[in-house]
């Protein structure tokens, strides 16, 4: 995850399919310092959390005393800061509106009514509700009308995206951050209050955390990760992290895992020839004295950092290293080409660069962290070239922002470094189309690398980069076309 220490993050996209023509390469935000990168070890591997940055952790503002609360309702997520969000005139149906009210007051942090008593409060008080609204609202979820108040909300609190908790504040250090101690007390609770339903967190004794604060980025707050031995087996590991717009990253990625065809590719899952997206399993929100913090909790992506293997070739550069690196990219353009013929070339990762990309060795299988800016594309169709040329053309940037992408190159011969990445992935990418379409999408490719574009915060040496151009990336092209 890179992370600029003075601008906000960038957004993210991948590849072309031949179907629709070249798009415009729309402008990107900015990229920065690298947050850690969220691995989990591979075979004897320890996990790799990117370039460190020192970090103090500032505090976040205070976000309406603690009110809102965030809800999905029939594919729609919204923030909810008082009564009125519910208002009838706010929603599409009664019934939409009348979800609202009753998973507002469930929601709202320290709220001890009963469930029959917040059913009154949105009946009879807030007038946002009517008996026959929730007894449709029943039927949504395949309950019947006689079912109790109790199970009715066991149901609409799955889609409460933010489990508001209270916590002994003692369990706090500096800035209402946890430590490494109290950390795994708060994930017991969320799992013994059904806020957080994944048995791995089900007891304190069995949770291990580890503070990765000091390698975070500007816009990570809190940054552990998680080691859970409450299941017999191997460990499993997970990522907690907090966000410094904790409420705006939650809606978004809550919009990603919502999103049609997306669900099947959320980690841990792996689809064949298809990338896993490493999204939140659940978001929690907690009160300090001066502010509410906001905590996603995640699983850990396999394998390593693509910028952990290209590290690795640079330093040596072994024909083991080589193999490792080009089926890395090889597997990546297979994927990355299925990932958006998926999506009909309208939805892009945004913030598509090597400290986002995860690669498992093992498995042969991609993931993608890093992906709230995603959800961008969800309302302004984004065609794949943007992250095809975010990903291969930020070495070459020339700002002192991004030093750390230069360096990964440091040291590489350009043609081998595009032999051995940009090749590889313009064959995988063009491999996942009938042998009759494939020239034509090499050419489209080959537009997409030559066509002016620009990345907004990034500059380049323009003569340079017309000089790799021709030399080096043209070649590869001309090469694959005579094929």
């Amino acid at each position: 995850m890179i992370k600029n220490n003075i601008r906000k993050r960038i957004a993210y996209a991948y590849l072309i399919t031949l179907i629709v023509p070249i798009q415009t390469i729309y402008s990107a935000p900015t990229y920065g310092t690298p947050d850690p990168t969220y691995g989990t070890p591979t075979g004897t591997q320890t996990p790799t959390y990117g370039t460190p940055v020192t970090n103090s952790y500032p505090t976040p503002a205070p976000t309406n005393n603690g009110e809102s609360t965030v809800v999905y309702i029939h594919q729609t997520v919204r923030t909810l800061n008082n009564d009125a969000d519910c208002s009838p005139t706010q929603w599409d149906t009664q019934e939409d509106a009348c979800s609202c009210c009753l998973m507002r007051h469930k929601g709202k942090r320290g709220n001890k009514k009963s469930a029959d008593a917040i059913i009154e409060q949105c009946t009879k008080t807030n007038k946002q509700c009517t008996p026959q609204a929730i007894t449709n609202i029943k039927k949504q979820y395949n309950l019947p009308a006689t079912a109790s108040s109790q199970d009715f909300f066991n149901k609409l609190e799955d889609n409460i995206v933010i489990k508001n908790m209270e916590i002994d504040k003692s369990l706090l250090g500096a800035n209402g951050a946890f430590t490494e101690t109290s950390l795994p007390k708060f994930l017991a609770q969320a799992y013994s209050e059904k806020k957080l339903k994944n048995a791995d967190f089900s007891k304190e004794a069995c949770l291990k955390a580890k503070n990765l604060g000091t390698q975070g980025g500007y816009n990570t707050l809190q940054l552990f990760l998680i080691t859970s031995t409450c299941h017999a087996g191997s460990a499993s590991m997970y990522i907690i992290k907090e966000a410094r717009n904790g409420i705006d990253e939650a809606t978004k990625l809550k919009r990603i895992a919502e999103y049609p065809k997306m669900k099947e590719l959320i980690a841990p899952n792996i689809v064949p020839g298809l990338p896993s997206i490493a999204l939140p399993l659940a978001y929690f929100s907690y009160p300090d004295t001066k502010a509410v913090h906001y905590l996603a909790a995640m699983p850990a992506a396999k394998g390593k950092d693509l910028s952990a293997y290209i590290i690795q070739f640079r330093d040596n550069q072994s024909a083991q290293n080589k193999e490792l690196l080009s089926r890395a990219f090889t597997i990546l353009g297979k994927e990355t080409a299925n990932f958006h013929k998926r999506f009909d070339n309208k939805v892009a990762h945004g913030d598509f660069h090597t400290f986002n990309i995860f690669f498992d060795p093992i498995t042969g299988h991609s993931t993608w962290i890093d992906s709230e800016t995603m959800a961008n594309s969800f309302d302004k169709p984004t065609g794949p070239a943007k992250d095809i040329v975010k990903l291969f053309y930020m070495p070459f940037c020339i700002n002192s922002t991004f030093q750390q992408f230069r360096d990964l190159i440091k040291g590489i011969d350009l043609k081998t470094w595009c032999d051995i990445t940009m090749k590889n992935f313009v064959i995988g990418y063009k491999d996942t189309f009938e042998p009759q379409k494939q020239k034509q999408a090499i050419q489209q490719l080959k537009k997409m690398f030559l066509d002016p574009f620009t990345i907004t915060w990034v500059d380049f040496d323009q003569q340079k980069l017309s000089d790799i151009q021709k030399n080096y990336i043209s070649p590869i092209f001309d090469e694959l076309l005579k094929k």
